[in-house]
């Protein structure tokens, strides 16, 4: 027995202790930046998302449909982001969102769960929105269609499989008004076709987010546009 190595191991128990706090303390504070995205609403009617969180406030945020919601910084509990209905902060959540490690800002999406009055009301996708993910002045692509699509922004080129996303730089191919063209093409009987053709601008100091989608009954691709804002 060792009494001198046994009376440092004791003297070194506060600090051993108080470090164990401190990691504790960082685990449960920790958080991550985000914005909200309702790609389609629940026939609940919620329009704002309440984040809650053990011994912290709740954190309420906007949930909108055509726009982005305003940043806000909400906490983690083990990487997930718990979302509830404001209305019933001390209900069931009504969906949950898994932040990638290491991931310190995102666009988080929900989509409706239907089928299932056992689930939650809506699932989610969480889309890295750092520059890394969406360069800077570009824009952000993301396929939810049930095949691959390709898309051209600019000189651009890009092939998207389902359920995937690609980052494009600003494109230098735009005219006097900053525009460039944005055109969706779908697989029709072998053949690709244009599903959608437009102009976009791409101002300096704006992200674009563009996600192709099947639209409605007729399940052909389509694809919504929204303005990001530089993260």
């Amino acid at each position: 027995f060792d009494f001198e190595s046994f009376e440092l191991m004791k003297s070194l128990l506060p600090f051993i202790a108080a470090l164990l706090s401190l990691g504790a303390q960082a685990q449960e504070s920790a958080s991550v930046q985000i914005r909200t995205l309702c790609f389609q609403r629940d026939a609940s009617g919620i329009s704002k998302l309440a984040v809650v969180t053990p011994n912290q406030p709740v954190v309420e945020l906007k949930f909108p449909e055509s726009f982005l919601s305003p940043k806000a910084r909400v906490p983690t509990i083990e990487g997930s982001i718990i979302f509830h209905d404001p209305a019933k902060p001390g209900g069931p959540p009504i969906a949950v969102a898994k932040i990638p490690p290491g991931m310190s800002s995102a666009i988080v999406m929900f989509f409706p769960v239907e089928g299932d009055p056992n689930k939650m009301i809506y699932r989610t996708s969480v889309i890295d929105a750092s520059l890394e993910g969406i360069p800077k002045d570009g824009a952000l692509v993301m396929n939810l269609f049930s095949k691959e699509v390709r898309v051209v922004i600019g000189e651009h080129r890009v092939v998207i499989k389902p359920g995937a996303s690609v980052g494009v730089a600003r494109p230098k191919d735009r005219n006097d008004y900053n525009m460039s063209a944005v055109v969706f093409l779908a697989e029709v009987n072998g053949e690709w076709k244009t599903a959608s053709e437009t102009l976009v601008r791409f101002p300096e100091s704006q992200q674009q987010f563009f996600v192709s989608y099947p639209n409605g009954p007729s399940n052909l691709l389509a694809f919504r546009s929204f303005q990001i804002g530089n993260f």
